[in-house]
């Protein structure tokens, strides 16, 4: 989870910075975050759903708007036009 922090900082950072900063800038963090703990939180676990869950909560959407029935269907036919 620390690595997961600092390379979203670094990333954050590559337009600011030049190689050398960024390098410092990692030190920096590990150093910092050595004895520290870094949890997600229950927002951020539940933001990161998998395709899978997000394809079933579209479909569940649909579902109730009464369109699953055809829905990948037209979408397999959408997408074979434009191979």
């Amino acid at each position: 989870m620390k690595q997961k922090v600092i390379n979203e900082v670094m990333q954050g950072m590559l337009g600011c910075l030049n190689n050398v900063q960024l390098e410092r800038l990692q030190e920096v963090l590990e150093h910092a975050l050595f004895h520290k703990q870094v949890s997600e939180t229950e927002e951020e676990v539940n933001a990161a759903l998998t395709n899978e869950q997000l394809l079933d909560n579209f479909l569940a959407a649909k579902r109730i708007e009464g369109k699953v029935v055809n829905l990948l269907s037209d979408y397999d036919r959408n997408d074979d036009s434009k191979g």
